[in-house]
This record gives C-alpha cells, structure tokens and sequence, in this order.
C-alpha cells in the first residue's frame, strides 16, 4: 500500500505542476506495466480527482484552474482524505456522511472576502457574497452545484449545473454565473441574486469544452441564451460624436451618412439586452433592423404614452 500511495502522490503533484504524464512515462518511471498505471487513475478519478486525457499529448493533466492546493491540507492528506471517504462510502450512508462533514469543516473557507479584494462599489449583497464564495470554489475544483433559482416570481426552480465562470455586468451591475444546466441540457446564465438557495455538491464534472471568452463576447450586456440577431441603428446629428467616442460590442460598425446622421450596426444575442440600451438613446435614435424589434420598441412606447396622457 506504500508504495502505491506513494506513486498516487507522485502522479498528483505531477499533474498539479503540469508536467507531462504519459502512461508509458509513468509506468517507465514506476517499473511497472502499463495496466498498473491505468488502475492507479482510476482509483484517483475514483477518488474524486479530476484527471482528463489529452489525446494531442497522450499525456493526464487537470482541468484548467484545478490545483491541489485545498484549504491547510498538504497534498498528501488531500489524497488520504479523498481515499478514506472513497473507501467509507461502501461501508454505509451514516459512515459517508460523516467523512463528508469531516471534509467540509476542514476545507471551510472564510465567510469574508480576502482584505485584498475590495467589491463595496459592486452591489454584492451578503447572499451574492457568500454565493461567490462557494461558486469560486465550484469552479476552481470543478465540482457540480445544486440551485433553487427564482426565474421570476411565479418561477421557482432546482437544478444541477456545471459551473464554467463568473462575470459581472458593468452596465447592470450584477454578477452572473454561466454554467452548464443539467435540467434543461445546456449552457444557461443565472442571475447570483436570484439564487434562493446553494450547495456545493461532492460530485465532480468533466468540463466540456466552450469557448467562454467568445460567448460573452458576443453578448450586448449579460443574456447569451438567444440566437444572434442584426441590429441596425440610425443615431442622429446630436449625439453621433458620443456613439464614436466608445465601442459598445465588439461587432460594432459605424457608417456617417451623408446628412450627418450615423448608422451602427451589431450583430448580439437576442434583442432583450440591446432594447434597453436603445431606450437609453431616446428620442435621437431610429431602428431599422430587425423589425421585430422596431416593433417591440413602437409597442412599448405607445403603452406607456397611454399611461402618460
């Protein structure tokens, strides 16, 4: 069993500082066969450690952003605590909830942000603080994550998701987390405020491949989940110089007209989030594309005039 752990070990702290873990380099270095190595990554996938497989490299690697550093831990009691609670979970429920409240109070962080993160101008309330908290720590070891998620008032929710990333939306100003919804089979984005309730589950994912940087690029403010629609806008003479002095999306494109007049043009997920923006630009602006939004924004517009008048 020594000599096992100990091998164990060394294929950790390997793939925690990215070095190249072949199975024939393993089992080369071990002077073992190649089978041993596979079922010395099994035990650690067992264990709770996620090890993928790069078929470019033919080499084990952690996901990006996962390291063994956990709490006070040393690697090596990471590795028996992991083994022991694989092990106890054969042995009965009562035994493997035990092991498992063991774990979280040793790996228990902080219910405070760290002094050197300072989020006061950010809006966080202590719920979207603590949330944070435990959804970094979701993403860092790629753990699953239980939700009760209040849609909207008459909508309330539960679900497992696969968290990817955190952003905040700057013109909003809320926090958001993007993540992969096992209710609904796919990518979703969830307001952090809107979580009614939080748990960090012990089951670990494998992260599928998105191009997270790309998707949020594409959006105007925080909705990703729409298809990509073409937005055409016409600003007037008045405020064209403020439309040049910034660039609001990246697929942004501007024409001067010959009547001093600007056209913009984007392409964005959905029409929900640029509505707004465009609301912000009354009574200087004019949408030309796509009609449904013109005539969400005519719609819109001629309700509230009724309530004014």
């Amino acid at each position: 069993m020594g000599d096992k752990f100990s091998r164990m070990m060394e294929i950790l702290n390997r793939l925690d500082n990215n070095s190249q873990c072949t199975p024939d380099s393993l089992a080369s270095d071990f002077g073992v066969d190649v089978r041993t190595v596979y079922r010395y990554i099994k035990t650690l996938r067992d264990a709770g450690f996620p090890i993928d497989y790069d078929k470019k490299s033919h080499s084990y690697r952690f996901p990006q952003g996962y390291s063994l550093k956990k709490g006070d831990l040393s690697p090596e009691e990471n590795l028996a605590l992991a083994l022991a609670k694989s092990v106890l979970k054969g042995m009965g429920a009562d035994v493997a909830q035990i092991i498992t409240g063991v774990e979280q109070r040793l790996l228990k962080k902080p219910s405070k942000l760290p002094r050197h993160i300072i989020l006061k101008d950010l809006g966080m309330t202590q719920k979207v603080q603590r949330y944070f908290l435990e959804l970094d720590r979701a993403i860092n070891w790629r753990k699953q994550v239980w939700i009760k998620y209040k849609k909207r008032e008459d909508d309330l929710s539960e679900r497992t998701v696969d968290p990817y990333l955190i952003f905040f939306d700057p013109q909003e100003r809320f926090w958001y987390l993007r993540a992969y919804c096992h209710l609904r089979k796919g990518m979703r984005t969830f307001a952090i405020d809107r979580i009614e309730e939080l748990e960090v589950l012990d089951e670990v994912f494998i992260p599928q491949y998105f191009n997270l940087s790309e998707e949020i690029k594409s959006t105007f403010q925080a909705f990703v989940d729409a298809k990509p629609v073409n937005v055409e806008l016409i600003f007037d003479r008045e405020v064209s110089h403020q439309i040049t002095r910034k660039k609001w999306h990246s697929s942004q494109k501007e024409k001067l007209m010959r009547d001093g007049r600007l056209k913009v043009t984007f392409r964005v997920n959905g029409i929900r989030e640029i509505k707004h923006w465009v609301y912000s630009w009354l009574p200087f602006v004019e949408v030309k594309k796509p009609k449904k939004l013109r005539d969400l924004l005519v719609r819109e517009l001629q309700n509230s005039l009724k309530k004014h008048q």
